[in-house]
């Protein structure tokens, strides 16, 4: 059974997400999540629906990349986050093209959204660049509302290395840019303990960086001279 290609249209959706969950089940099952997900998008077409699965794949291909070339990480620390969705993950795809989830929903949604802390720059920035489209958003007011919802640690650093930030795709290039930095830097800090001793007058003060979080230690230094 071919469930078909959609096109965006949403008095379309229900008939064709229906028909997918079962082609799914019964031709995909037991498949890898990038190949059920690649299956799903490539039949995605149109200027709203197409260009929601062009986001969701390089979103996706980006972050696939960036595992790759990640350090390993201890069997006794949490693994990386997968690059693809898993098929419960991508029932998200109904919030965007049900019936109801129309224009008006889109623009409250991109109102109040905000980059979560842990969120990756990728999966947030796909996420505004749908409710951006869905919503025809101008790239103007776009741009003055990514400002405001990214997480600061990334706004900061894009204003303090005067990163382009002028129009809407320069902001989202900055953004990106900085964002994986970032996590890059962090993946690293994870993997790996890095220790400092910063030595006072008869005090050492140890610090020890690890998996997400910091030790101090105070160590007295012993005098064992006799004076």
């Amino acid at each position: 059974m071919d469930p078909g290609s959609f096109d965006g249209s949403p008095q379309k959706f229900h008939e064709w997400w229906s028909k997918i969950k079962v082609w799914i089940q019964i031709s995909m099952e037991g498949e890898m999540d990038v190949q059920v997900t690649a299956a799903v998008l490539s039949r995605l077409t149109g200027p709203k629906a197409g260009l929601w699965a062009q986001v969701c794949l390089d979103s996706c291909m980006a972050a696939a990349h960036a595992l790759a070339n990640a350090p390993l990480v201890p069997a006794s620390q949490p693994p990386h986050p997968p690059a693809w969705p898993t098929w419960n993950d991508f029932m998200e795809i109904e919030r965007f093209f049900l019936p109801g989830n129309n224009a008006e929903w889109a623009r409250a949604q991109l109102l109040c959204l905000w980059q979560g802390p842990r969120q990756r720059v990728d999966d947030f920035l796909a996420q505004f660049e749908a409710l951006k489209n869905q919503s025809s958003c101008v790239d103007q007011y776009a741009r003055d509302l990514l400002e405001r919802a990214l997480q600061r640690k990334v706004l900061e650093q894009i204003y303090l290395q005067n990163m382009n930030r002028d129009t809407y795709v320069q902001l989202g290039a900055s953004a990106r840019e900085m964002g994986r930095a970032q996590e890059f830097f962090l993946i690293n800090t994870q993997s790996q303990g890095v220790s400092l001793v910063l030595p006072g007058p008869k005090l050492f003060i140890i610090f020890s960086f690890g998996q997400r979080h910091a030790h101090g230690h105070w160590c007295r230094q012993h005098n064992t001279a006799k004076g």
